[in-house]
C-alpha cells in the first residue's frame, strides 16, 4: 500500500502533499500529479478552456468561412455547470492577427464606439441655420465582452460595421477569434474576466 499523505519535505519543498490512489506520495521523481499541493492553492485550478470565431454583432446576417467550416454567431454561452460564478479568463483578436494558426497579439475583454458626424448635406453653416437635411451620426463598434454567471460564460462580439457596409465587404478585423479558461474558483471581479 502507497504512502498518499505528507506533512513536512518533499523533494525540495515543504508542505502538505496527497497523492493519487496507488502512487507513492514521498516519490517526487513521480511523473503522476499529486492530489493535491499545498504550494499550488494560490493558483488558480482550471475547469475548462475552449476557443471559436464570432462575426460581428451587425449586420444581423454576417457569416465568416474558416478552415471549411461556416460561422455565423455573434455571441456564444458556454455552460460550465458549476452553480456558482466562476473565475475566468477571456481573450480575442481579429482574424488579422491570426499567422500560421497562432494569434500574434491579443486583446482582454473591452469595446469602444467611435461616432462621427456627417454634415455634408446641412449647408455651410452661418446664422441663421441653412435649411436642408439634418446631419446624420454613422458609428461603428469594436470590442469583444464577456460575463460570467452561476451558469454560462456569455462572450460577445460587438463590432459592427457601420450604417454603409454590407455583409459581403467587411474586412476579417470584424471578426474575433475568441479563447478562454474557466477556473474552479469563485469569480472575484463581478462577474468579468481576468
Amino acid at each position: 500500500m502507497a504512502n498518499r499523505v505528507l506533512l513536512g519535505k518533499r523533494g525540495s519543498e515543504h508542505g502538505v502533499f496527497v497523492s493519487k490512489s496507488g502512487v507513492d506520495v514521498t516519490d517526487s521523481s513521480s511523473t503522476t500529479p499529486l492530489a493535491f499541493d499545498s504550494n499550488a492553492i494560490a493558483s488558480l485550478l482550471v475547469h475548462s478552456f475552449g476557443q471559436g470565431i464570432l462575426v460581428p454583432e451587425e449586420p444581423t446576417n454576417a457569416s465568416f468561412v474558416f478552415d471549411g467550416v461556416t460561422y455565423t454567431a455573434h455571441e456564444v454561452d458556454i455552460a460550465h455547470g458549476l452553480g456558482y460564478t466562476p473565475a475566468f479568463a477571456a481573450r480575442w483578436c481579429t482574424a488579422d492577427d491570426i499567422s500560421s494558426g497562432v494569434a500574434q497579439r491579443v486583446w482582454s475583454p473591452h469595446f469602444f464606439q467611435i461616432t462621427e458626424r456627417d454634415t455634408s448635406g446641412s449647408g455651410g453653416g452661418g446664422f441663421p441655420p441653412p435649411s436642408g437635411p439634418d446631419p446624420t451620426d454613422l458609428s461603428a463598434t469594436s470590442g469583444m465582452t464577456a460575463f460570467a454567471d452561476s451558469t454560462n460564460i456569455t462572450l460577445k462580439n460587438k463590432g459592427t460595421l457601420g450604417l454603409n457596409t454590407t455583409v459581403t465587404d467587411f474586412e476579417d478585423s470584424a471578426v474575433y477569434f475568441y479563447s478562454y479558461v474557466i477556473f474552479s474558483e469563485e469569480n472575484f471581479l463581478g462577474g468579468g474576466s481576468l
